[in-house]
């Protein structure tokens, strides 16, 4: 299927769709808007019944590596753009709302690729808020150093991890890499079948919750209940599988993100 693809406020059409039929020639335009205006009647009658599911996934690409911070002149327009996004989802609640929520940090906080004229971080991440499009395509780089030479390396990758937790103000957490003789597992049958069993597929009967009604007593909570979630977070913390960290919210919901943090 082909990737999600054009501006965010008008996708192109053939995001999503196969690019070659089953014989081997090109797709017939007619019918591909036809299957794809069944599909989208479809999803608006299941729309009524589940909420909206968004794929996570970057055609097998890895997901781009996140900033953990947010930089003070980014706060305002960061704030500003999370919060459109949030409104979006209120007021339609549709799929393209929860795609731009769940691809806010791939878009907006990824750590931008430096090369030519070097700029702030600040501005990098200015010039991704604004435009709120996906990654580019990784091109693989085999690596120079070998395996053994890697392995030798093991006190300066403990101390720059150890240098990030001191960073975040998570001494804890430095503490505990530092005193730690843990090591990532290598690649192999053994390591992915112990992970498995650690963690089994669904059940087969997984269901989502059904929708609330109008009759539902929906939880009210107040700016200073979610001010005071959002700090109980230890520092530190890791994010989800969309990359959003609960220090984003903390630089966010900061007095340096002004106004907009706030709302």
């Amino acid at each position: 299927m082909l990737r999600i693809h054009g501006p965010v406020s008008s996708r192109c059409t053939g995001s999503g769709m196969a690019p070659m039929a089953p014989s081997g020639g090109l797709t017939n335009p007619a019918s591909t808007f036809a299957n794809q205006a069944m599909s989208s009647t479809q999803r608006d009658r299941d729309h009524q019944t589940d909420p909206p599911h968004v794929q996570l996934s970057n055609g097998g690409q890895p997901p781009p590596k996140v900033i953990r911070r947010i930089p003070r002149a980014s706060r305002v327009l960061a704030a500003n753009k999370l919060a459109t996004i949030l409104d979006g989802i209120v007021g339609r609640n549709d799929d393209h709302s929860w795609d731009r929520l769940f691809r806010f940090c791939s878009r907006c906080l990824r750590v931008p690729r430096r090369g030519g004229h070097r700029r702030s971080l600040a501005t990098e991440v200015n010039q991704l808020l604004r435009e709120e499009c996906d990654p580019p395509p990784l091109t693989p780089t085999p690596t120079t150093q070998p395996r053994s030479r890697l392995r030798h390396n093991h006190l300066e990758t403990l101390a720059s991890r150890v240098s990030i937790k001191l960073e975040e103000g998570d001494y804890r957490g430095a503490v505990r890499h530092a005193c730690s003789d843990d090591a990532i597992l290598d690649l192999t049958e053994e390591t992915l079948s112990a992970l498995r069993s650690k963690h089994p597929p669904p059940h087969h009967d997984s269901r989502n919750p059904s929708p609330p009604d109008e009759h539902t007593t929906h939880a009210t909570v107040s700016v200073k209940d979610v001010a005071e979630a959002i700090r109980s977070f230890p520092n530190g913390s890791a994010g989800g599988p969309d990359g959003l960290r609960p220090q984003h919210l903390k630089d966010l919901t900061s007095p340096s993100a002004e106004g907009p943090g706030v709302k």
